[in-house]
């Protein structure tokens, strides 16, 4: 029994390299666990033109969780001013870089609150490969995606409420 926090010599980890599943599909490339963190972090709003300017994200409980390559975030969050920013709408900020693969990461936007639609109907978002964003994309009635425009958080009020995962 244990009564107090185990810890590891710097590079250490659990090794489960006695459990080894021969029936799982792929290749194992490491069966240590080395790595927990948690935290808060600082998203932010932006365009993909223009500038900051006078530009006022606010945020409530962004939190992240790191278990080995996988990443967890969420947040709540509004964007009253959009500053100079123009053109296609991305978050911030993400506290850990996304691997560069082709698995574009989902994130799921739990609640939309005076998002004006120029056109669609919902909300799509993933995290972007090799970077530190989320890329935000506007829904039609038949399926057809086109990026979503920092006009459409010209609302007061507008508010996502965010949760992605992503590996490093």
């Amino acid at each position: 029994t244990f009564t107090g926090d185990l810890i590891m010599a710097d590079g250490k980890g659990i090794d489960f390299a006695a459990y080894t599943d021969g029936s799982v599909a792929g290749t194992t490339t490491s069966q240590i666990l080395k790595d927990y963190e948690e935290g808060t972090w600082i998203p932010e709003y932006r365009g993909s033109a223009g500038s900051a300017g006078s530009s006022s994200t606010t945020v409530t409980g962004a939190r992240y969780t790191k278990i080995g390559r996988q990443v967890s975030v969420n947040c709540y969050i509004s964007w009253a001013n959009q500053g100079s920013w123009t053109g296609n709408v991305y978050l911030h900020g993400l506290p850990f870089t996304c691997a560069s693969d082709t698995s574009y990461p989902i994130a799921i936007l739990a609640h939309k609150h005076n998002i004006n639609f120029l056109g669609g109907t919902d909300i799509d978002a993933y995290v972007g490969n090799g970077g530190t964003s989320i890329t935000f994309l506007e829904v039609n009635d038949d399926a057809n995606v086109v990026p979503l425009d920092v006009s459409a958080f010209d609302n007061a009020g507008n508010a996502l409420m965010i949760t992605a995962s992503y590996s490093l």
